[in-house]
């Protein structure tokens, strides 16, 4: 993978505010929607808000997996992929320590943070997170006229696409 792909995954880390969630629904038919997101210092967790009831959370919960992409939808820059795993609704220590990485995450995006116990309120919106497994990067090869030759994802750690 080139430094130019690395750098455009690295912008896309630092404007992009949503993702598209994939999950499987019980039936085996897929499912995407995009969220709001946030991720840890670490690259390790993935965290998003959304109801109990909506199918998405469903899956996700059921399952403990989703695959998630990160893309700007307005100019194509390629897109970093997220393989995730041990889906779950957040709780006690680990729902607060993921409360201030979310709101962080608001606030870098200039996004209403999320009120203290909002996970107690009327309508069902709870935090959840997944661990990371999985990253890659998209990559392409164009020939000497600019015509796409042949792309790819290729795995980097986060360890890589973090450090500058």
């Amino acid at each position: 993978m080139n430094k130019d792909e690395i750098n455009k995954a690295k912008d896309l880390l630092k404007y992009i505010r949503h993702f598209a969630l994939a999950t499987v629904n019980a039936d085996g038919t897929p499912h995407n929607t995009p969220l709001f997101y946030a991720l840890d210092n670490e690259l390790k967790h993935l965290y998003f808000v959304s109801r109990d009831e909506s199918l998405h959370t469903k899956n996700f919960i059921r399952t403990g997996k989703a695959f998630v992409v990160l893309y700007d939808s307005n100019e194509f820059n390629g897109g970093i992929y997220l393989t995730i795993n041990s889906g779950r609704k957040l709780e006690g220590q680990e729902l607060k320590n993921a409360y201030e990485i979310y709101n962080t995450a608001c606030l870098r995006f200039d996004i209403d943070v999320l009120p203290e116990n909002f996970h107690l309120q009327e309508g069902g919106y709870n935090l959840y997170a997944g661990n990371i497994t999985k990253i890659e990067v998209y990559n392409s090869q164009d020939d000497s006229e600019g015509k796409l030759q042949q792309e790819s994802r290729q795995q980097i750690s986060a360890k890589e696409l973090l450090n500058d």
